[in-house]
């Protein structure tokens, strides 16, 4: 059983690539290969453990196993898989204002085509949106399973703003030696398109999740080198969020906007009122 020292937790949209970009600089930290997301504690469970250690066979001396995994964050069938498997292992939570973060997983699953242009439509098909922002309710999950010490909360304007800040609060967290954060250290969000062609979209994202479910992730990644995103994927006009949106997602979100300014001791007034749709 392969024994992982850290899980980034997620929820999506909350700049966890950048913590694996950043991350897997580290020569003390061994993430899966080729792959950022195993999706075994949520998804692939089933599979073994056999399955989970073949990620890890390139570990070297002296280094800590750790995983990216933003889909963990609101499972909490993944939270006791992780506890009874894993119980000293440290938890990273990425946060952001839950508002945008929305709107922004809306567009996400929009550009891989599975959700048709409607805001209020994807909230209501894929409830989990809303869901995943609960910081309040997962958040505490997290810290009752693990322990308040083991769970270090990385918020997003810090990342966009101080970088090398939250690097150096990682390492220590881990117990790593500090590192000069890397050229690509600075935040780039990646905003994504509405598709040109949405069952296309649909088609070629399921087959690429796929094939990552099989571990041919040299497969996927040569369907993108081939531009095989580009053949759907386009800068249409998304459905924005509205100001009753904003004023409905502001009551739904409430208690985990007071429950972080608790736990953290910051102030997050702007989150309340936030401008315009992020990507």
């Amino acid at each position: 059983m392969t024994p992982v020292d850290f899980l980034a937790v997620g929820p999506q949209r909350t700049a966890t690539s950048w913590l694996y970009e950043v991350l897997s600089h580290h020569p003390q930290i061994c993430f899966p290969t080729g792959v950022k997301e195993t999706m075994f504690f949520d998804l692939r469970y089933g599979r073994g453990w056999d399955y989970y250690d073949s990620h890890f066979q390139h570990l070297r001396t002296g280094q800590i196993i750790g995983e990216i995994a933003p889909s963990y964050f609101h499972s909490e069938a993944a939270m006791e898989r992780i506890a009874a498997s894993l119980p000293a292992c440290k938890i990273l939570i990425n946060v952001r204002n839950p508002i945008t973060r929305s709107h922004s997983l809306f567009r996400h699953h929009l550009s891989k085509g599975r959700v048709r242009n409607s805001f209020a439509g994807a909230l209501e098909k894929m409830p989990e949106i809303i869901e995943s922002g609960k910081y309040a309710k997962f958040g505490s999950l997290w810290e009752e399973i693990f322990g308040a010490a083991n769970v270090c909360y990385l918020v997003q304007e810090d990342i966009q703003n101080r970088p090398g800040e939250v690097l150096a609060t990682v390492c220590e967290f881990l117990g790593l030696s500090t590192m000069p954060p890397p050229a690509m250290a600075n935040l780039n969000v990646n905003s994504a398109s509405a598709p040109r062609n949405w069952l296309l979209a649909k088609l070629l994202s399921s087959g690429a999740s796929g094939l990552r479910s099989m571990r041919l992730h040299w497969l996927a990644e040569l369907g993108k080198s081939w531009g095989l995103v580009r053949m759907y994927q386009g800068g249409g006009h998304i459905d924005p969020m509205t100001a009753g949106h904003i004023a409905e997602l502001k009551t739904i979100y409430d208690e985990d906007i007071r429950w972080l300014e608790h736990r953290l001791g910051r102030n997050f007034d702007s989150w309340r009122e936030p401008n315009g749709n992020t990507p």
